[in-house]
């Protein structure tokens, strides 16, 4: 969000800070009168998040964007009210996905997949291969032996790391394929030994994508 470089009132920058955001909340005139009244609590921090001793209002109720140190102010953070999300979002907004114009592209040039069946694969028994073969104690000799991972305790925080690339004794490369996951109720009750936690489902909080290919990327 950009500001202008001549005077701006308090209030002007709530209302545009508002506009930024109205997508996926909406606030009435009455709410947008003062920061009191507004459902969260403008913070000044840093870029790592961390609050700094700032005022963004002046004793003018002006917008103050230069700190003490001279700086202006680059990080803002918003701290809502946790009653405020079913009043004021837009929750059908917020849990629509914008696809951008690569997507379209990968989805048209690749097979697609869905999370489930990357675990599904992930749990399925194999026979290792001769460049991996098991020792057994009792024969004394590598056998083509069979593995199976099973799912028994889940945690509270899940995270999902997918294997991107791809090597084998001859060629590398990373794998391009679009992985379906869903944003709300992840269920991994077929996978698990344990009936304990079959009740127990998962919510999206975040994404890591990389970008780039084996020479490099983000």
């Amino acid at each position: 969000m950009q500001v202008p470089k001549e005077e701006m009132s308090y209030k002007e920058f709530i209302i545009s800070l508002y506009m930024k955001m109205s997508r996926y909340v909406q606030l009435t005139e009455e709410v947008l009168q003062s920061e009191e009244t507004l459902p969260f609590k403008i913070k000044v921090v840093n870029q790592f998040g961390v609050e700094q001793s700032h005022d963004l209002c002046d004793e003018n109720d002006n917008l103050n964007v230069h700190m003490s140190s001279g700086k202006p102010v680059a990080y803002i953070a918003l701290v809502w009210d946790m009653d405020a999300k079913d009043e004021y979002f837009k929750l059908e907004e917020c849990n629509a996905i914008d696809y951008h114009d690569s997507y379209r592209t990968t989805k048209a040039r690749k097979n697609e997949v869905n999370l489930e069946d990357c675990i599904e694969m992930y749990c399925k028994q194999e026979t290792l291969n001769e460049d991996n073969m098991w020792y057994c104690p009792n024969c004394k000799d590598f056998k083509q032996a069979s593995k199976k991972l099973d799912l028994w305790k889940l945690p509270k925080v899940l995270v999902i790391h997918l294997k991107r690339f791809c090597y084998s004794r001859h060629w590398r490369d990373k794998i391009e394929t679009m992985v379906n996951f869903p944003q709300h109720d992840l269920s991994l009750k077929k996978f698990m030994l344990s009936t304990d936690q079959n009740h127990i489902k998962y919510d999206l909080r975040g994404v890591v994508n990389h970008y780039g290919g084996l020479g490099g990327g983000h």
